[in-house]
Parts: C-alpha cells; structure tokens; sequence
C-alpha cells in the first residue's frame, strides 16, 4: 500500500455514486475506469455537476479530486461522510476556542483591574 493510500485512500464505487461535492453541486458519474485493474476501486470516474443552472462535464480521479476541462476544481471536489464530519467537528473546536479565549480575556482583565 503507498504511503498516499494510507492517508487519503482511494474511493471505492459506492463512495464515488453516493459521495457529495464539497459546495453540494448535484453531480451525476456516467462512467468509471478501472485502469489498474483494482475491482473496486476506479481510477477515474467521468460525468457532469449541474452548476449555475447548465451541466459541465468533469472527471474524478481516485481520490475524488475533480477536474473540468484540464482545470482543478476543488469546489466539485467528492467529499466522503467521514470527512464531512471531520470538518464540521473542526468547525465547531474552532467556535469553542474562540468562545474559550474571549471568556479568558474577560476574565483575566477583570481580574488585573481589580488588582490596581
């Protein structure tokens, strides 16, 4: 297994038909290449996001990572479950940091103040 694998592994068929774009753009895949012969695993997976009301033809490659016309378009991007809940966990350690440093900085100034 190579070392990219392990940290971002491939998408799996079902994960490339159920995934979601990562600014919810309605995709549909209309064909898939199993170039390296992993049953499975494709190594691209070619078909259309509905964008600003027209379909744009793309293609995914194995690790969702989606590209339109020989452009990156990390907005097309295919985003599994799990990462999804990564980010929204990351989101909210964010906003419960920032909760816990303004409280921090309140206290504190409070506290000098009452020492001079």
């Amino acid at each position: 297994m190579k070392l990219k694998e392990f940290f971002n592994p491939r998408y799996t068929t079902e994960e490339m038909e159920g995934s979601r774009t990562r600014y919810r753009a309605r995709y549909e895949i209309s064909a898939m290449d199993w170039a390296d012969g992993k049953p499975g695993y494709p190594t691209i997976g070619v078909g259309k996001v509905f964008a600003k009301g027209k379909m744009e033809p793309v293609s995914w490659d194995q690790y969702g990572k989606c590209t339109r016309n020989g452009k990156r378009e990390p907005q097309f991007d295919l985003v599994r479950k799990a990462q999804r809940e990564i980010e929204t966990g990351y989101l909210s350690a964010i906003g419960i940091l920032g909760i816990v440093i303004v409280l921090a900085y309140i206290i504190l100034s409070t506290y000098l103040n009452n020492l001079l």
